[in-house]
């Protein structure tokens, strides 16, 4: 008897668990497929935005995605969260290619009709996710050049975005083209 009040416990705390985090994430086309390579499970996480960069939260409750609208493979920022399958935006546009930094009588060519992302990174403590910003025009200056911009971090709880100043003018110049985010553990206090 002293045995199975020990082992209800246990049985008990089991009951409810949520999945194990991901190892791994794979984008299929029609939606994601979340690995653990120690259990060799693997779960189908449906998404009907095309995706085109991607990171998964070091916390495993979800990912954090560029939607991939024409040519370059850039979008919007979504977040998809693994237990509920919900997708929200997490971002509103634009936000930077605006009169707000680029007045009309301090430039010389108008301002793109649209403004994406790419290279998302979810964050090490899973609550900022960092991408690049990109004008978008929708022609031939779409280029290397045409295309550049800064670098951002959104707050994941509050949709809160934040412009890394030291992005925005190169040589004070104009924003620079970047993009392969990596970020140090440490990030306490970046917003």
């Amino acid at each position: 008897m002293k045995g199975l009040a020990l082992l209800l416990p246990v049985l008990f705390a089991s009951c409810g668990k949520r999945e194990v985090a991901p190892d791994l994430a794979i984008y299929t086309g029609q939606g994601f497929q979340l690995v653990n390579i120690e259990s060799k499970s693997t779960r189908s996480v449906p998404c009907s935005i095309p995706v085109g960069s991607f990171s998964v939260a070091p916390n495993g409750r979800f990912l954090v995605f560029a939607s991939k609208e024409g040519r370059a493979g850039m979008g919007q920022i979504y977040r998809l969260d693994f237990d509920g399958l919900s997708i929200l935006r997490a971002t509103s546009e634009p936000f930077y290619f605006t009169p707000e930094h680029f007045p009309p009588s301090q430039t010389e060519f108008p301002l793109p009709s649209r403004e994406l992302y790419s290279d998302v990174e979810v964050s090490p403590d899973s609550r900022f996710a960092a991408f690049a910003v990109h004008s978008v025009a929708d022609n031939d200056s779409d280029d290397l050049i045409g295309l550049s911009g800064p670098l951002a971090v959104v707050e994941l709880s509050s949709a809160k975005v934040r412009i890394l100043s030291s992005t925005e003018k190169v040589d004070g110049v104009g924003p620079a083209y970047a993009n392969t985010l990596g970020w140090s553990l440490k990030t306490d206090g970046i917003c």
